[in-house]
């Protein structure tokens, strides 16, 4: 998603107008629209309801800090990685979501890295701006059929031979 305005400095005013004056002049609406759909709606339409909106505007402002989003919105569309998912996806080696809109290239190699996220999870990879390498995943050679995992036959035991057996009793009944 492209911004045709300055993020920051429209952030900043939104802010410095406080909700009521931004729900009703348009030329503050908008933007901020688009910036608050961008975080917290994955890009999809906004309410067009003047209440709604107003707790658009205390959830970007007051309950969050709106610096922090701003950079997150400037690093989101300045960033070169593609995630080859929409929207948001659960990755269970990290143990959270992922926005793909959000991603950064800074989170996308530091989870390549981590090996919470593969290349295949990428149609255009984030561009490595320090001499950093983004490890190879190892892939395990399988066993070469040359050397037996077992050397003698009585070192070969089956699951059931090799768990200990225990006697039951029989419950007592009350």
């Amino acid at each position: 998603m492209k911004f045709n305005f300055d993020i920051e400095k429209t952030a900043l005013a939104i802010k410095e107008a406080g909700a009521e004056q931004t729900v009703n002049d348009p030329s503050l609406l908008l933007p901020f629209l688009k910036m608050y759909s961008f975080v917290f709606l994955d890009g999809k339409t906004p309410s067009a309801c003047g209440k709604v909106q107003r707790t658009y505007w205390v959830d970007f402002f007051e309950r969050n800090n709106y610096l922090k989003l701003v950079d997150m919105i400037n690093k989101a569309v300045n960033r070169t990685n593609v995630p080859a998912w929409k929207n948001i996806k659960f990755f269970s080696k990290l143990g959270k979501h992922v926005n793909a809109n959000l991603l950064t290239d800074e989170d996308a190699i530091k989870y390549l890295e981590a090996g919470y996220l593969s290349k295949e999870d990428f149609i255009k990879l984030p561009e490595i701006k320090d001499d950093k390498s983004i490890k190879q995943e190892e892939e395990i050679a399988p066993a070469s059929p040359e050397v037996p995992l077992a050397s003698t036959e009585e070192e070969t035991k089956t699951i059931e031979e090799a768990k200990p057996k225990k006697e039951r009793k029989p419950r007592k009944r009350k």
